[in-house]
């Protein structure tokens, strides 16, 4: 059993892969293997990995078909891990060769805390780079925190979410895999299952630069955050996250949700009738979901902006379903 197991998915992605690749040869500490999971590539990745497999036996690659997002891949590994911690890496990212001697130090320091936050580097290349590093500047021992504080930091993304976690604690509830973020739930939830989390000086790069990445490309499958972000809603009223906060993830929530409706009116001719349908009971769950718990709040001026946008919303779909009996006759 490798001390750290590190599960990388791919598609399509030979313009970085070698670059990543060399990351993981150049590790200082050895004790770790690496499984990439492929998506159906058709650049020649593949062949690219299975001729670094067949050079390193503890590089392992697994292929599926395409489906388009890495919670699949998720799913699909997370059966065959037996790491005793596991670093997730997307196939541009890049890690220091330090990169797991140091974390291993720390979790033998600290007796094995449940996850490892390492120093992010928000590569921008060539126009600077951003660098999220320790809580609130505080490295090591002295940044140890509780998995309930990780949890509420890591909503807004103050906490990045490319740990090293226990192999323990990801597999301690069940994976959601329902949207093409459902990853970056998990990551919050997996906080909750944490008692102990503890921040890094290991320099984790990630690619933020990628024109090809799925973040940067709107696709059918973008609707589906809205499920995200209604589970993360309802995790933060199940664990006592206070309403003020609650309602300003809500108003953020609230921000996508119209971001998406104007997308999808003017997208809906290249959508199937049932896409059209299934993003029509994606907008009315989250309306409610949201709606439901924050249009009573306090008078401020985030409660102006909900109850605005409950408005308009309202106005929305009443001038849509107009327009469409409209267009029938």
């Amino acid at each position: 059993m490798p001390f750290f197991e590190i599960f990388i998915p791919v598609y399509n992605g030979i313009e970085y892969l070698n670059e990543t690749v060399n990351s993981l040869l150049s590790q200082t500490f050895r004790d770790f293997t690496v499984i990439f999971v492929d998506d159906g590539s058709t650049d020649g990745s593949v062949e690219f990995l299975e001729s670094v497999c067949k050079e390193n036996f503890h590089f392992r690659l697994l292929q599926k078909k395409h489906e388009g997002s890495v919670p699949f891949s998720w799913k699909l590994i997370i059966p065959k891990l037996v790491g005793k911690y596991i670093q997730y890496m997307s196939q541009d990212d890049v890690i220091e060769p330090e990169y797991l001697q140091k974390n291993y130090k720390l979790i033998v320091q600290i007796q094995e805390p449940d996850a490892i936050v390492p120093t992010v580097e928000f590569w921008e290349k060539p126009s600077g780079n951003r660098i999220d590093r320790g809580w609130h500047g505080l490295i090591g021992v002295d940044s140890l925190i509780a998995g309930r504080e990780a949890y509420e930091a890591a909503l807004d993304y103050s906490i990045p979410g490319f740990c090293c976690w226990k192999l323990a604690i990801i597999k301690s509830i069940p994976f959601i895999c329902e949207a093409f973020n459902s990853d970056e739930l998990m990551q919050r939830l997996w906080f909750l299952q944490c008692k102990t989390v503890v921040f890094s000086d290991a320099i984790f790069r990630y690619r933020n630069h990628n024109p090809n990445a799925i973040t940067k490309k709107f696709t059918y499958r973008h609707y589906s955050s809205l499920l995200t972000n209604m589970r993360l809603f309802e995790s933060m009223k199940n664990n006592g996250i206070p309403k003020e906060r609650i309602g300003f993830f809500g108003s953020r929530y609230y921000q996508g949700l119209f971001a998406l409706m104007r997308v999808f009116l003017s997208e809906k001719n290249s959508y199937s009738f049932d896409q059209k349908q299934q993003c029509q009971l994606l907008f009315k769950q989250a309306f409610q979901k949201f709606r439901l718990y924050t249009c009573f709040c306090d008078r401020n001026i985030k409660g102006i902006i909900y109850r605005t946008s409950a408005i308009s919303y309202s106005m929305l779909c009443f001038i849509t379903g107009v327009l469409q009996r409209f267009s029938k006759n």
